[in-house]
């Protein structure tokens, strides 16, 4: 038997919390809500668990697609293993700026 998947989301107010990385806009979520809840900016968000009703690959990928066009952002996956702090900072480093 094949457990759920749930992600985490940061939410601020009603809507997912967009970080704006080299002006770039993205969501970021992770599996792991220990994850996100580490992170130095946890005082700016609260967390949203969300299951998919339907666990298979696509809805799954429609569901990530359905935030990105409603925050108008990219959508990040985190590694369970690493913070947010560390996703950040690795964005930063590897995006380009854009303006």
């Amino acid at each position: 038997m094949v457990s759920n998947i749930s992600f985490y989301v940061p939410y601020e107010g009603k809507n997912p919390k967009v970080f704006e990385i080299n002006g770039h806009r993205m969501v970021i979520l992770s599996a792991s809500p220990e994850a996100l809840e580490e992170s130095s900016l946890s005082h700016s968000f609260r967390l949203k668990k969300l299951t998919p009703r339907n666990q298979e690959e696509n809805t799954i990928d429609l569901v990530l697609a359905k935030i990105a066009k409603r925050c108008k952002s990219g959508v990040v996956l985190a590694p369970a293993e690493a913070t947010l702090d560390d996703i950040l900072e690795n964005l930063k480093k590897e995006l380009p700026w854009i303006h």
